[in-house]
């Protein structure tokens, strides 16, 4: 086995065939996870008195990790059970992969974003029933007042999480292979980092109204960011992967839940989406109306180019105060400049019939037809 260090951070680590423990010298100060991420072997990590500071388990690799051990007389970090905490087991800093049943003592107040990073075969969770902050719930993982949903084990199938809910701590559900069902709080607000990542049973979705954060990679399902859903359901839209080839569904789900229009993808896709998002929340579509009215004639000349008459028929059936003069006299010229003769007369005989002022004779003239 070799380290590379320099001026005292361990930068990489490489495995030797046949052994399975990395003593990490005396002298390393700062312990950069991502050194093992190509660690395939490692059993167990020794960490020296040395080291006062490390960085966030990021790592792929070290899936066969057992244990981690700190030497007694280093004065940041302790382990118990195998398990990586800070010196007065105040915070829990990182679970290895292997370890399949986790206690956390009472003495814990915190845990790293990353705690849960490589949990893979993790399938029970204690929590003492003197602490303070944490709960364990139908084996799940909770604050103690069950606003965040810390951790599931790896091996459900099912989950109903309380109403309570409003945060899903990263990597909570990460390849919990098996999932197929879950009902979302519907008071949840984030949905965290790689929170249901390689969940790869879990094809369907409802998200509650309530949430407005997905973060990066939440879905993701392959080494570049994919999303192993087929569908979701979002603020009332039902998004169907196959109906979206420009964008992901994950993305779709982050523009429909933050509000993102900006994105550069198809037009027409994305209109399509704004749309059914603005028709399934009329109690709530302030940003989406003030989106289409800005881009209004931009997405109507958008319609022209598809040939999508009756999108546009729907349009002028439920959306008639977004029409004025200007506006349908350019969306007027534009269909006459693009020849769509159907779209052209459709829109001539709504001027007149529901703009007024013209008839439908005194429009054509105008424009010389």
């Amino acid at each position: 086995m070799s380290f590379e260090i320099k001026e005292g951070v361990l930068h990489k680590y490489v495995e030797e065939p046949g052994i399975t423990e990395a003593v990490i010298p005396e002298g390393v100060t700062y312990l950069n996870w991502s050194a093992f991420h190509e660690c395939t072997i490692t059993k167990r990590i020794v960490i020296p008195s040395s080291v006062v500071y490390m960085g966030e388990m990021m790592t792929e690799g070290l899936h066969n990790l057992e244990s981690i051990a700190v030497s007694p007389l280093n004065s940041y970090f302790a382990s118990r059970d195998g398990v990586l905490y800070n010196k007065n087991f105040t915070e829990l800093i990182f679970c290895p992969s292997r370890v399949g049943h986790l206690r956390i003592p009472v003495t814990v107040i915190k845990m790293r974003g990353t705690v849960f990073a490589n949990s893979r075969y993790l399938t029970k969770i204690s929590v003492s029933f003197l602490n303070l902050l944490f709960v364990v719930s139908d084996g799940i993982l909770y604050t103690r007042d069950k606003k965040t949903l810390i951790f599931c084990p790896r091996n459900r199938t099912a989950v109903s999480m309380p109403d309570s809910v409003t945060e899903i701590f990263s990597f909570a559900f990460e390849r919990c292979e098996h999932l197929k069902d879950i009902r979302l709080s519907s008071n949840l607000k984030e949905i965290g980092y790689k929170a249901f990542s390689f969940c790869t049973s879990l094809k369907k979705i409802v998200f509650p109204a309530s949430l407005t954060q997905i973060n990066p990679y939440a879905f993701r399902s392959m080494p570049e960011e994919g999303c192993q859903l087929e569908a979701v359901t979002c603020r009332g839209v039902e998004i169907h992967k196959e109906d979206y080839t420009s964008f992901s569904i994950h993305s779709a789900m982050r523009m429909v839940t933050k509000r993102e229009y900006q994105w550069d993808v198809s037009a027409l896709e994305k209109y399509d989406l704004i749309f059914k998002v603005f028709f399934a929340n009329p109690d709530d579509n302030f940003q989406e109306a003030e989106y289409l009215k800005e881009h209004f004639t931009e997405i109507m000349c958008c319609f022209i180019d598809e040939n999508q008459a009756e999108r546009i028929r729907l349009v002028m059936q439920t959306m008639r105060n977004f029409f004025n003069h200007q506006n349908i006299d350019e969306i007027i010229a534009y269909a006459i400049d693009k020849q769509k003769y159907e779209i052209q007369l459709m829109l001539t005989d709504y001027k007149a019939r529901r703009i007024g002022y013209e008839s439908q004779e005194d429009i054509m003239k105008k424009f010389e037809l």
